[in-house]
């Protein structure tokens, strides 16, 4: 699983900054689940 989360932010890093807002929405959406407890 970690492997796969890594490979997945080293493709969101190298779209560039194309792709900053839909980074952002997957990050806060990913901080809403942490939130929630899960």
């Amino acid at each position: 699983m970690y492997r796969n989360l890594s490979q997945g932010f080293r493709g969101i890093l190298s779209a560039g900054s194309n792709n900053a807002k839909s980074t952002a929405t997957w990050i806060n959406h990913g901080d809403r689940l942490i939130a929630a407890g899960g």
